[in-house]
């Protein structure tokens, strides 16, 4: 079991990445 912040950041990780392929990125983000 992971602790929730590893969780946290690799959601994040995640999201970003996806964001990265596709480039659709929010201007915020």
């Amino acid at each position: 079991v992971w602790p929730q912040s590893v969780a946290l950041v690799w959601v994040f990780v995640k999201a970003f990445s996806s964001c990265l392929l596709s480039r659709q990125c929010p201007a915020s983000f």
